[in-house]
């Protein structure tokens, strides 16, 4: 009877920390759940972007469903708030505990121009608003990838959350100019009740 009740109480410590973010994977074949965004003066690629594509986040060889952004500014502004993008944000009801929220990032970029590009991406984790976790890519040399995985923990009152993904560049970014792609994928959230 003990180690009954033992491994209910590891199988119950294990299941109070998982919390699916539906469609987290983009493994639906669309942006369901999902709702896209823009900054003031951002775009995210402009018509039909984001894109739902196949992507070797990872770099090891498995292509799976990604977010697909080219982000920036619509009019170059090198003064004031530069930085400008979108991304696509979600809605979860979580009760009061400890939230780790990871995602995994990638930013491509190929000119035929042969120089590198100064910004690659400046990728942010937000939940209500709060910036919880960010990793910038810098500058991106050309025909290369770079690749990350972004975590951030907080702690959460019982209700309504919003959590966003939010990528910028203080760069122009419209269809014909060669600038860098961002990808998202995997994006996971682990609770812990207190």
């Amino acid at each position: 009877m003990r180690s009954v009740i033992f491994g209910s109480l590891v199988l119950f410590s294990i299941q109070a920390w998982a919390c699916e973010i539906k469609n987290g994977n983009f493994e639906s074949g669309d942006f369901s759940e999902w709702t896209n965004f823009t900054t003031p003066n951002g775009t995210v690629g402009g018509d039909g972007f984001p894109l739902h594509v196949d992507f070797d986040i990872k770099a090891d060889g498995q292509v799976s469903k990604s977010a697909s952004f080219k982000v920036g500014q619509l009019s170059y502004q090198s003064k004031g708030a530069s930085l400008a993008g979108g991304g696509i944000f979600t809605n979860l009801y979580l009760n009061e505990g400890t939230v780790v929220i990871t995602l995994d990032v990638a930013s491509a970029y190929s000119s035929p121009k042969d120089r590198r590009n100064l910004a690659g991406g400046l990728f942010e984790v937000l939940l209500d608003g709060e910036v919880i976790a960010s990793h910038d890519i810098g500058p991106i040399p050309n025909n290369t990838t770079q690749r990350s995985t972004i975590e951030g923990v907080t702690n959460i009152e019982s209700g309504m959350h919003e959590l966003r993904i939010r990528i910028l560049r203080p760069f122009k970014s419209l269809p014909h100019d060669h600038a860098p792609r961002q990808y998202l994928d995997n994006i996971r959230l682990e609770y812990k009740p207190t």
